[in-house]
């Protein structure tokens, strides 16, 4: 007898839902998945024990007819396509036929559906896979699928399933993620019988503020941008609303949830330096794109796609979320609401009277202070701590509070960056060279970015020994800024024992070092050139490093926090 056997009806299906049915959640996507494909208008999932008991989707949907229900929980039935071909132009979450056929072969299933053409239903139960029972029963329109007893036949599944706290947690998520995406379907998650969610809101924005808080939501922000076929559409946070993790933004592929590290690197390089590191957003991105230009069918459980050009698709996300964020003016306010004001992008990059110089160290800037002009929108007030400069707009009646430090970063970082990319003469050769006495570590670390530093403007030369001789630093920093810049950044590079050149992060670094430092004390004017340069680039509102550089107290923040205001 050969040893190679064909392996019977039953088994194939445990094995599939091995695949497919990993835990309650699972069937819970896989159901409310085939209700969204009925065209359902309202969705309703009850659980108990975290679905390890009983699992029951309730839809309004389509319903099928007897024949159709009986066919559906068997092996690779689907009404989504006939043929390979038909993949490239699918558009609907199921095509596979392995759900309903794998839940039913781990757990106590029964399907009450009636078709919207017929007079009556038909209930369907199985029982591990067993040959169904088929019943007519008075019905409403629409399907209900009852899960019971999960993997109970396989004990070694059901051994593993987590608390049931864990495993609703785990449904919960499911149920979100689709009702985020569907806004125009309702959503209702009971457990136990009591209502733990309820999604009504008729658009993205309400289902959003559903999810992340009143507070959150108002600082959401239009992302939208189309090419060639494919779009980018969504909502995302400002800068100053994030979380450490990236599980509060909900990625969509032509509306299916899905889990993709290109597109979550794709919003980190759209932010770029607004966002602070390992910090993310809240919100979500839908992108669409023509079904046969992406694969679905990589896993089982789709929530992975492959794209045919994904280098297309992470530059249309990163141009999307870059273009909405250049025209918000996000400054975060201190306060208990946590609302926020706005300053006029137009009057701030408005030229001043003079520009502002601060390649010259600070403290020898000794300007005579000047008038306040009417036209300028920030007027600064004091300097607190020597580190904050306090300020007012002229059409407010907020003040600005901007961290001085923070505020000269990004405007060294934008300048280094800008001269970098226009290729223009970027050093300026020193009158008297300044003699570097570097251990060796720091030796190394400047060998290993000599081309990077020069690219900057940094000009170096030998000694002999391990000392360099300083003979150039970029136009933008000056002698003194440019020195302690490049002393700060080899300092950095050795403590950090960085074993490769830095390539773009030099940048920051450099801007970093090479700025005005809290602790030194401004002028009247050089407060004013500060805030006129900062406002007059592309992102006056973080630093390279995602930190914020002003924030706004309003009268109304003040009027909460001394109880003034309820």
């Amino acid at each position: 007898m050969g040893r190679i056997r064909k392996l019977d009806p039953q088994t194939v299906n445990e094995i599939a839902a091995g695949e497919v049915v990993e835990r309650p959640a699972s069937v819970v996507k896989e159901l409310i998945e085939n209700s969204i494909d009925a065209r359902a208008r309202r969705i309703e999932v009850r659980v108990e024990d975290g679905g390890k008991r009983t699992i029951s989707v309730i839809d309004d949907g389509e319903g099928m007819s007897s024949e159709d229900a009986l066919v559906s929980i068997g092996q690779h039935s689907t009404s989504k396509i006939s043929g390979i071909d038909d993949l490239d132009r699918l558009r609907s979450y199921g095509f596979r036929g392995e759900a309903l056929a794998s839940i039913a072969s781990v757990s106590r299933m029964t399907l009450r559906t009636r078709h919207q053409d017929d007079q009556s239903g038909t209930e369907i139960s199985t029982e591990f896979g067993s040959e169904p029972s088929v019943t007519p029963v008075g019905a409403p329109v629409g399907t209900t699928v009852t899960v019971e007893n999960l993997f109970a036949n396989v004990p070694a599944r059901l051994k593993h399933l987590a608390s049931t706290k864990t495993e609703l947690s785990h449904i919960t998520s499911a149920v979100i993620r689709y009702a985020v995406a569907w806004p125009e379907i309702s959503f209702d998650l009971y457990s136990e019988g009591k209502l733990l969610q309820s999604f009504r809101g008729p658009d993205l924005a309400s289902r959003l503020t559903e999810l992340i808080g009143v507070r959150a939501a108002k600082r959401l922000i239009d992302i939208s941008a189309e090419s060639e076929g494919a779009s980018v559409d969504g909502k995302l946070t400002a800068m100053d609303v994030t979380r450490s993790s990236s599980s509060s933004i909900y990625l969509y592929v032509n509306r299916r949830p899905v889990t993709s590290p290109l597109i979550l690197s794709a919003v980190a390089d759209g932010y770029g330096t607004r966002l602070m590191k390992g910090r993310h957003p809240l919100g979500s991105i839908m992108i669409e794109v023509p079904p046969g230009s992406v694969d679905v069918n990589v896993h089982p459980t789709k929530r992975e796609v492959r794209f045919a050009e994904p280098e297309k698709i992470r530059q249309l996300i990163v141009q999307a979320i870059d273009s909405s964020f250049r025209h918000e003016d996000p400054t975060p306010r201190l306060g208990d609401l946590m609302d926020y004001t706005k300053i006029g992008r137009s009057e701030g990059r408005a030229e001043s009277s003079r520009s502002a110089d601060l390649s010259r160290p600070m403290q020898t800037r000794l300007e005579e202070e000047e008038p306040a002009e009417a036209s300028f929108p920030l007027e600064p007030l004091t300097q607190l701590l020597r580190t904050y400069i306090i300020a007012t707009g002229a059409d407010s009646d907020s003040l600005i509070l901007i961290d001085q430090h923070a505020a000269a970063e990004r405007i060294q970082y934008e300048r280094i960056l800008s001269s970098v990319k226009q290729g223009d003469d970027r050093s300026q050769r020193l009158i008297a060279p300044v003699m570097l006495d570097l251990a060796s570590d720091e030796k190394n670390a400047l060998e290993e970015n000599m081309e990077h530093l020069r690219s900057l403007g940094f000009e170096m030369e030998p000694f002999g020994g391990g000392s360099y001789r300083l003979i150039g630093v970029p136009v933008v920093l000056g002698q003194e800024q440019g020195e302690r810049a490049l002393r700060g950044v080899l300092s950095e590079i050795v403590k950090a024992d960085r074993r490769r050149p830095l390539g773009e992060e030099l940048i920051w670094k450099v801007a970093c070092h090479g700025s005005v430092r809290a602790g030194e004390e401004l002028t009247r004017s050089q407060m004013r050139d500060l805030i006129s340069s900062l406002l007059r680039t592309d992102n006056p509102y973080t630093c390279e490093h995602g930190r914020p550089t002003m924030i706004s107290l309003t009268t109304g923040d003040l009027e909460r926090l001394f109880k003034r205001r309820v």
